[in-house]
Order: structure tokens, then sequence, then C-alpha cells
């Protein structure tokens, strides 16, 4: 039998894996949104006689794509650091076994005090 403590510690786990879900599908939704924006105004007639002489809708078209940009960059430096992440514990892994044959312990060292 489960204790109150355990059943209110996997309901909070189930709730952050429901709120990163959500956050994930609502980054996705606007990924496809800012494309279509992008892909259905992108030969439009220009009415430069906003601010500065700019077109209202190149301006949005520029904020998107860069915008997506950016998210483009920041998930290819989040994966190149689970990449390196990843490397870096595998090789610590593997030099550390080869460390384990040389213990205190196995080379019969008496340590005193």
């Amino acid at each position: 039998m489960q204790s109150a403590k355990q059943i209110n510690m996997r309901n909070k786990q189930n709730a952050k894996k429901v709120f990163a879900l959500i956050v994930l599908v609502c980054f996705i939704i606007l990924s496809l949104f800012s494309e279509a924006f992008i892909l259905t105004h992108d030969e439009h007639e220009h009415g430069h006689n906003g601010f500065g002489g700019s077109c209202a809708l190149c301006v949005q078209l520029n904020n998107v794509e860069n915008l997506l940009k950016q998210l483009v960059m920041a998930a290819a430096v989040a994966t190149l650091g689970v990449i390196s992440l990843l490397t870096t514990t595998a090789i610590l892994y593997a030099v550390s076994s080869l460390l384990g044959l040389y213990t205190p312990v196995k080379l019969k060292i008496r340590l005193n005090n």
C-alpha cells in the first residue's frame, strides 16, 4: 500500500511531465504557424506607408524569420550540448572503470588515521 507522500510525489512528477508536453506542443504549433505565415505572405503587396516608410507586413515577416533562426540556433546548441555531455559521460565511465582497478584497497595500502 502506498503512502500519501508517495502518491503526492507521483502526482507532482506526472504534472511536470504533462506541463512539459504542453509546452512542447505549443512550441511545435507556434513554429508551424510561423512557417505558414511566412509562406502565405511571402509575396505580398508592399504598403510602405508605415513607421519610417517600412511595410508593416515586411517587419512582421522579418521578426518571424529572426525568431525561427534563433530557435533553430538554440536547438542546435542544445543538441550539441547534449551530445558533448553524453560523450564526456561515456569517456569518464570508461576511465573510471580503469581507475577502479587501482584503489587503495586493491593495492593493499594501509591507511592510518
